[in-house]
Parts: C-alpha cells; sequence; structure tokens
C-alpha cells in the first residue's frame, strides 16, 4: 500500500497532524480545504506587499513583518539549501525570507516561512502555506489551497 510515509518524511514537518498516519498517499487531499481555512495566517503589511499587483521592489519577510528591501544586501543563494542570505545593517537576519519584484500575491490568507524565496513572475493566491526554506520558481502559479514545503 503506498502510504504517506512512503513518499515523505513528517518527523520535523510542521503540518504533519494533516496526514493520517498509514493513509494512501491521496487521501488527505480530500480534508485539505478545511484543514486550510483552519490554519492561522500572519497579518502582513498590504502597502508593502500588495494584493494582486505585481511587486515593484524586493520585499523581505522577517520575524512577522515585510519591509522593502533597499538597504539589503541579499545572496540568491539555493534556499532549499539555507543558503539564502539577507544582511541589513551589517546584520545577518536569519531565515529571512525574499519576495522578489514582479510576484504577485492575492488575498490576506498567505503564509511564507523562513527562508524562502519567491521569484519574479510567480503569483500566490490565497490560501497557501509555503514551508520553510522553499522556493517559488519564475512563472509559478500557485492557485490557492495549496500546502507546500
Amino acid at each position: 500500500m503506498l502510504t504517506v510515509q512512503s513518499f515523505f518524511d513528517l518527523a520535523d514537518f510542521p503540518h504533519r497532524d494533516f496526514f493520517e498516519p498509514g493513509a494512501h498517499v491521496w487521501q488527505p487531499l480530500n480534508g485539505l480545504k478545511k484543514y486550510m481555512d483552519n490554519c492561522p495566517y500572519p497579518v502582513l503589511d498590504r502597502a508593502c506587499i500588495g494584493d494582486g499587483i505585481p511587486l515593484t521592489g524586493h520585499v523581505i519577510l522577517y520575524e512577522g513583518k515585510a519591509f522593502p528591501a533597499t538597504n539589503a544586501q541579499i545572496v540568491f543563494g539555493d534556499a532549499t539549501k539555507g543558503k539564502l542570505q539577507v544582511t541589513m545593517d551589517g546584520r545577518m537576519l536569519e531565515g529571512a525570507s525574499v519576495i522578489m519584484a514582479g510576484a504577485v500575491l492575492m488575498g490576506d490568507r498567505i503564509a511564507i516561512g523562513r527562508g524562502v524565496l519567491v521569484e519574479t513572475g510567480a503569483m500566490i493566491k490565497s490560501p497557501a502555506i509555503i514551508g520553510d526554506m522553499s522556493e517559488v520558481r519564475q512563472g509559478a502559479y500557485l492557485r490557492g489551497y495549496c500546502l507546500a514545503g
């Protein structure tokens, strides 16, 4: 039988409660909408993130706040390996995420984990949960009810 554990190591996955041990790998999809509708989402600064329009500049997400990357130095290393680095005023912002100019976020139920890179041209529709150290690549379209990473 192809169970969730056959495909995923859920030991450190923050949403492991969504997956029933021993269930077929496709069974959790039946409860995805209900699960995501009951998840908490951060309140992000809409003036900085926008809603449905492409970002005009890079945005940093750090410790629950969103702010322009105007004075940040960003090393665009492999986010999936923890190599994305953000420095501001000589201080390393450990776990900061970057949403690049040209990305589009729609809706207010979007959670972006630590060390995430959202590339130019990506569109994320609410609700969406992007886990730590993930990359949402250029041209990606996450149409809502997406639990990734």
